[in-house]
């Protein structure tokens, strides 16, 4: 029987936030995103500052939904108990927030990137993979994939617009998919 791919994802708060049982396309395609990496062989990456950013923007009862709130408790407790959230120490890259700010970056593209630089180190850090529905963010790093070629492994995907290709790629390993990677853009010039 061949071993099961068990991948370490990255998940924006934009997919968190976004999930619940609502009837709302956007929300059952990002429900369906986390219940699927709950029942596969996945594991969540959970920084300190992811943690904080999911709590600031999904968590707190003035940031939306109770229905949401509950759900989003209840899937945390859960992927914790079956040991599924890999709580992660992963360091400051100085050298990469460094480069961000010295490139010549639109200044508010500097700052979306800079906004979302944790979800890049624990990316790079970890399986190279981050699910978020940010596509602003997307598009700058594969522009900016030309100065920082390291990130351009990274796989981001938006569970939402790629939907039910996400889903399907989880559940048969969650392997790379070169069209999803932000050197992918690159690569067809």
């Amino acid at each position: 029987m061949a071993r099961k791919i068990r991948k370490c994802l990255v998940i924006d708060a934009s997919v968190v936030r976004s999930a619940s049982f609502a009837d709302d396309p956007v929300a059952s395609k990002c429900w369906e995103c986390l219940e699927t990496i709950y029942v596969t062989c996945h594991k969540a990456i959970l920084t300190a500052d992811i943690e904080r950013e999911w709590y600031d923007v999904a968590l707190l009862p003035a940031s939306g939904s109770a229905v949401r709130t509950t759900y989003i408790t209840g899937w945390l407790a859960a992927m914790e108990a079956r040991g599924k959230l890999l709580r992660q120490n992963i360091p400051r890259n100085s050298d990469l927030r460094r480069k961000i700010n010295r490139i010549g970056l639109d200044p508010n593209d500097r700052m979306e990137l800079i906004a979302d630089i944790h979800l890049i180190e624990a990316a790079v850090a970890t399986d190279k993979t981050v699910l978020s529905r940010d596509d602003a963010a997307r598009r700058i790093l594969t522009t900016a994939v030309r100065y920082f070629p390291e990130l351009g492994p990274i796989v981001w995907c938006n569970p939402v617009t790629q939907h039910p290709g996400v889903i399907d790629w989880m559940k048969t390993g969650a392997k790379t998919v070169r069209a999803w990677q932000l050197r992918s853009r690159i690569d067809k010039r």
